[in-house]
């Protein structure tokens, strides 16, 4: 973030400076949610859904539909915590 606002104070286009101040203003959105988040809390829910999943796979009377939402709840939870520590590639996907 310093580079851009080092890039920011030099420049004297407009048109870069737009976008050099709409970059740091996303960079410290993003450093403010960072730092507002419980970091323990998506490995707490990868956690209890790794749980379920494993109880899930030890029950022989399972159904097959038990077993795809349990598989669904541990995606999900590993997912977010995938995109809690890549934010960037949460927003293509």
């Amino acid at each position: 973030m310093r580079a851009e606002i080092d890039r920011l104070r030099n420049s004297n286009v407009s048109a870069e400076r737009n976008q050099l101040f709409g970059d740091i203003l996303v960079r410290q959105a993003q450093l403010q949610a960072l730092a507002n988040m419980d970091v323990r809390q998506a490995f707490i829910d990868l956690k209890t859904a790794h749980v379920g999943l494993v109880d899930t796979a030890r029950n022989p009377t399972i159904s097959f539909k038990d077993a795809e939402k349990a598989i669904y709840e541990f995606y999900q939870k590993a997912k977010a915590l995938y995109d809690a520590l890549h934010p960037a590639a949460g927003e293509s996907s």
